[in-house]
């Protein structure tokens, strides 16, 4: 049998020893890149949120514009349902003054709009941001080449939108944050096109369809 000596142990001890250092510095080393790596990726992402801050901040207003637009063409839809069953013509007419708020009418005729009788009232943005958009006119659509403009809608479930006249088969509504209107000695003119929002309908179905 071979004999074991104080300095081969010493030996053995010192190299576990050495071995167990090597495997730290190495998980430690690992850990380091890991935690490069995860800097380097936050800072990417931070770099990307703040250049988006301007773009979002600039779409804001025309997505809220556009939310606004799906709520009135789902009321559009239930008010032609809505007549259908009751086999009577309906209407949606928005306060003059362009506000999104609105009533929903019962009438005997959508071309004359006789005996209107209130069914509900709604507005189409919350109480927060409802002073924030307004609902162009056709005096102001006119102005920024937008044509036939409404702030009604009414449907007779025998006619359909009949109102709507052959050189002009399409109608619409347009959505616009306030702060884009300026006052002129004209009136007032709308200064960003891109931020409107346009609902549109057509024929005598009145198919609804989003610019």
């Amino acid at each position: 049998m071979v004999p074991i000596y104080d300095t081969d142990l010493a030996e053995e001890r010192y190299a576990r020893e050495e071995w167990r250092h090597f495997e730290l510095w190495e998980k430690l080393e690992a850990q380091f890149r890991r935690r490069r790596k995860l800097w380097v990726v936050l800072a990417i992402l931070v770099f990307l949120g703040l250049s988006s801050v301007p773009v979002v901040w600039e779409s804001s207003p025309r997505w809220v514009a556009l939310n606004s637009a799906r709520k009135l063409a789902y009321e559009m839809s239930r008010v032609k349902r809505q007549a259908g069953l009751d086999r009577t013509p309906y209407r949606i007419i928005f306060d003059a003054d362009g506000s999104l708020q609105y009533g929903i009418e019962t009438v005997s005729s959508c071309l004359k709009g006789e005996n209107p009788k209130l069914v509900r009232r709604g507005r189409l943005l919350g109480e927060a941001k409802l002073s924030d958009f307004v609902l162009l006119s056709k005096e102001q659509g006119e102005k920024a080449g937008l044509m036939n403009l409404v702030r009604t809608f009414c449907y007779d479930p025998l006619a359909g939108t009949e109102y709507l006249k052959p050189d002009h088969p399409v109608a619409g509504f347009a959505i616009a944050p306030a702060k884009d209107l300026t006052i002129t000695p004209a009136g007032q003119d709308l200064t960003n096109h891109d931020r409107v929002a346009l609902l549109l309908f057509q024929g005598q179905s009145a198919e609804i369809s989003f610019e």
